[in-house]
Parts: structure tokens; sequence; C-alpha cells
């Protein structure tokens, strides 16, 4: 799984959009003491609020996910490459996602 480019780019790609979630979660979000913007309508209308530590976990089941994928990756990469490569890329977009929902939620608050 090493030496082929396919998933060294996928795994490269899923660790800077990961990073790219941390970095705008830690720097926008943990710094507010008061109740977050979780959710809004098209009416511009706040319909769930939550705390911080809803964005952690947030984050942390995010990884957890990312981490049995990548453990996937690897393991279907030694038995059938192309479910590797599916696998892969699947979770590149399940990543892109989750950075879409971290900084619709900064840009919120």
């Amino acid at each position: 799984m090493t030496k082929d480019k396919v998933t060294i780019v996928a795994f490269i790609a899923i660790v800077v959009l990961w990073m790219i979630m941390f970095a705008l979660a830690y720097t926008m979000l943990l710094p507010q003491g008061g109740p977050i913007v979780l959710h809004q309508n098209a009416q511009g209308e706040i319909t769930s609020l939550g705390t911080t530590q809803n964005v952690i976990g947030f984050l942390f089941l995010f990884s957890v996910i990312l981490l049995i994928n990548i453990a996937l990756m690897g393991v279907l990469y030694l038995r059938e490459r192309l479910l590797s490569y599916f696998v892969a890329f699947a979770t590149v977009w399940i990543t892109f996602v989750g950075a879409v929902a971290i900084y619709t939620i900064t840009t919120l608050n």
C-alpha cells in the first residue's frame, strides 16, 4: 500500500482536509464561550444550537470513522486493489463533506 500512488494521494488528501477541519474548529469555535449555531434554515432562523462539546464530539467521531476507513483501505489493498481504491476515494469524499460541515458551522458563528 505504501508504494501505490493512488492510495498515497488519497491518504495525503484525507490528512490535509482533516487538518483544515481541525484548525477551523480550533481557531474559530473553541474560543467562543457561548452557544454555537449548528443549523440555520433558509429563512435565516436558527434551528439548532449547541456547545463546543458538540463540535469536539463531531471531530472525534469523524476521526474514528477515518481511522477505520484507513485501516480498511490497508487491509483491502492486500486482497483487492480496486475495492481499496474505492474505499480510499470514498473516504476522501466523506472527509470533504465533513470539512464543508465544519466550514458551514464556523461561518454561521
